[in-house]
């Protein structure tokens, strides 16, 4: 099966009249992870540094490559949080959603990577990188509940929430996560 294929684009004006209603989840299950656009790398805790990246920001793919990279080669656990800058960041998004939520950090690993030694310069650049990435992905390696809509919801509630609880309007940014919220 190959997911290579691109979804039709979506525009985040195109969700600006979405109403959720309000419910606490006590407990995630992996449907739960699976949903959302960020994700524990190693084992998370309160209080751990959670990475505000841009999936096709240049200077997350060089802090990624520079200070993550290490901090997570040591032991440290971090949260990784996706930050929507744009329509194109969107529907670059949507589909590095096609993965389980577990194989996404692997992803965009390999995408900044590439751009870390010069070879994704376009977010073209990184949709043929995508082509070739996800036309090679192992079945069991696929999100089997994909839909571009939720895709692109889970991205832009991420993007939202990290703005009002942490005030972050570019990438990258690394904060702190506050008690209660893992």
């Amino acid at each position: 099966m190959d997911i290579s294929k691109r979804p039709d684009p979506v525009m985040a004006k195109d969700f600006e009249n979405v109403t959720l209603s309000s419910g606490i989840i006590h407990s995630f299950t992996e449907i739960d992870y699976d949903r959302m656009s960020s994700f524990p790398l190693g084992k998370v805790s309160n209080g751990c540094d959670i990475f505000i990246c841009s999936v096709t920001c240049p200077d997350s793919a060089n802090t990624f490559m520079r200070d993550i990279v290490p901090r997570l080669k040591s032991g440290e656990a971090l949260i990784m949080a996706n930050y929507v800058r744009s329509d194109e960041d969107l529907n670059i998004w949507t589909r590095i959603f096609k993965l389980k939520a577990i194989y996404r950090p692997e992803a965009i690993n390999q995408i900044y990577q590439a751009a870390y030694h010069g070879k994704l310069k376009s977010h073209n650049d990184v949709h043929k990188f995508l082509d070739s990435y996800l036309s090679n992905v192992p079945l069991e390696r696929v999100y089997s509940s994909y839909n571009v809509k939720l895709a692109a919801l889970s991205a832009l509630f991420t993007t939202a929430s990290l703005y009002k609880n942490f005030n972050v309007i570019q990438t990258p940014a690394t904060v702190k996560s506050k008690e209660g919220s893992i």
